[in-house]
């Protein structure tokens, strides 16, 4: 088999693999995984001390990709179960940098 290259040559194979995509429409969730990935991503982020947003689904990919921030510290915390089987980012990994408030006296 003979490689092309150049620019026309991956232009055409994006082309593609783009209406290849629009067809078979956005991946799903065969094994119902995302709603745990969601809940242990929450988990994991409230242990370092972050308060997230509702999980935003992602449009290129709504059956398996979700997005939330942190309240506090806008940290985010991503799940792509195509990339991952559980959620990842900076909520996930560092504690939330946000200034803690003093309880009232």
């Amino acid at each position: 088999m003979k490689v092309k290259r150049g620019a026309r040559a991956v232009e055409a194979a994006a082309l593609k693999a783009i209406e290849r995509a629009q067809q078979s429409g956005p991946p799903r969730d065969e094994y119902n995984e995302l709603q745990g990935a969601l809940k242990r991503g929450r988990g994991a982020a409230a242990r370092l001390g972050h308060s997230l947003t509702r999980w935003k689904r992602r449009a290129y990919a709504p059956h398996t990709a979700a997005t939330a921030f942190c309240r506090q510290c806008r940290a985010t915390a991503l799940v792509n179960l195509d990339l991952a089987s559980d959620a990842y980012g900076p909520a996930i990994t560092n504690p939330c940098s946000a200034p803690k408030a003093d309880p009232p006296a």
